[in-house]
This record gives structure tokens, sequence and C-alpha cells, in this order.
């Protein structure tokens, strides 16, 4: 039998040693899988707007006489993705 308290799962019996608990052996694995990996990166203006903000800011530029692609190169995005902004936002 174990027993399950806040930090550890323990086997019950005389002189058990406490077990990892299963969050941290599942924290564990994950650091070894994505050891040395970098993380994707982010374009700085997805950072600080919403995308609310965003799909505005796209609309704008885009009447403005922008191309789908010079948009979506700014944005880090794909052009039918600025596309398909454009059809739902305008």
């Amino acid at each position: 039998m174990f027993q399950v308290d806040d930090h550890f799962v323990t086997p019950t019996g005389v002189g058990a040693a406490p077990l990892p608990s299963l969050n941290s052996a599942i924290q564990h694995v994950i650091d070894l899988l994505y050891w040395n990996i970098p993380l994707a990166e982010v374009p700085l203006i997805d950072k600080h707007m919403s995308l609310s903000e965003r799909n505005r800011q796209i609309c704008e530029r885009y009447s403005a006489g922008e191309t789908l692609e010079e948009i979506a190169q700014d944005f880090g995005l794909s052009h039918q993705r600025v596309h398909q902004i454009i059809r739902r936002w305008a």
C-alpha cells in the first residue's frame, strides 16, 4: 500500500524510504527530454500586444495598401493567416 501526502508518495511499512512525488518525477523527465533545446523565438510585436490589437493593426495596414506578404513578414505569420484575419476582422 502507498500513502500519499503533499510532498511524497511513501510505501507504508517499517523503515520505508520516501519516493519522489509523481509531479517531480514527471518534471524531471520533461527536463531531460527538453534539455539543451532552444525555445521558439516569438516576434517582439506579439509579446506586448493582444491578439485583437494585432488583428486591428493587420487590417489597418492592409487597408493602407500593404501586401499580405509584407504584413505577414512583420508579424511572423503566413500570408494565408493574414488573409484569414482580414476576412474575419474587416
